[in-house]
Parts: structure tokens; C-alpha cells; sequence
């Protein structure tokens, strides 16, 4: 009997570290999401990727902030979401030429985009202050102007 009892126990310890560790795996593959009871806030950045000597827009270039990665469309216009507390913040993006000579080769650039003082638009006048956004331009160096 006190043997059937241990073999049980940990039979269901086993099958309750394999839920948790499911459920843990769940949530690690989600979105950050901000902590209950913490004001936030969405930081948009349309932008769009030109060439510096030319003008015209550059499509396929890979742009990284810590929370998103996008591609430019073939216009060369992306759009990057931040989630953070409403305050003045500033969004590290690095900008990447991933396609190699397809579209001409450009050199990489790694830029800062700051929000200061911002002014929320479609607060719920709760937790969420709601959302800003900042239209920037680009212009990329191409490598073959050195």
C-alpha cells in the first residue's frame, strides 16, 4: 500500500511539472505584455526608407527596435509598435540591408527616435493612456558612393 501511495505521488508530481511547464513555454512565446497596474502606452513609427543620393524608396530593408522587427513593402514605408510607459521615451531602431545587391547595397545605420513630452490620443483613462506616433524618413548611404 505505501508503495502504490509514493508511486502515485510521483506520478502526479511528474504530470503537474509537465502542465507547468507547458503553460510556462505558453507565456514565453507571447508579446511582452506590461505588469498589471502599470500605465502604458503604444509609440508608433511609420517611416520610410530612401536612398540618399537619389530619393527613391528602398524595399527589403530590415528594421529592429527591442520589441518589433519589420521589413520595408515595396514602397519602402514600415511601421514600427512600442509598448512602454507614458513618459518620454527614446526607440533604438537599427536599420539592416538584408537583401545583398538585389536593390543596391546600402549601409547599415543604427539611429535613436525620441518621444519627448508626448501627447496621447484614445486613452481609456485607465491604465492605458493610449497611443502617439512620429512619421520619420531614412536615407540610407549606398556602399558602392565610397
Amino acid at each position: 500500500m505505501k508503495k502504490l501511495k509514493v508511486s502515485f505521488l510521483k506520478k502526479s508530481n511528474l504530470f503537474i511539472a509537465w502542465v507547468l511547464g507547458i503553460i510556462g513555454f505558453s507565456y514565453a512565446c507571447t508579446d511582452p505584455v506590461v505588469e498589471y497596474g502599470t500605465p502604458t502606452a503604444l509609440f508608433k513609427i511609420n517611416g520610410s526608407i530612401v536612398s540618399e543620393t537619389e530619393n527613391t524608396a528602398i524595399p527589403n530593408i530590415k528594421i529592429v527596435s527591442m520589441q518589433d522587427s519589420v521589413h520595408t513593402n515595396s514602397d519602402g514605408n514600415f511601421l514600427i509598435k512600442h509598448h512602454d510607459f507614458p513618459e518620454s521615451v527614446e526607440i533604438q531602431i537599427k536599420v539592416r540591408d538584408i537583401d545583398g545587391a538585389e536593390n543596391g547595397s546600402f549601409e547599415d545605420l543604427d539611429t535613436i527616435i525620441k518621444f519627448e513630452n508626448p501627447e496621447f490620443e484614445n486613452g481609456d483613462g485607465s491604465w492605458y493612456s493610449g497611443e502617439i506616433s512620429k512619421n520619420i524618413q531614412i536615407k540610407l548611404k549606398s556602399v558602392d558612393e565610397e
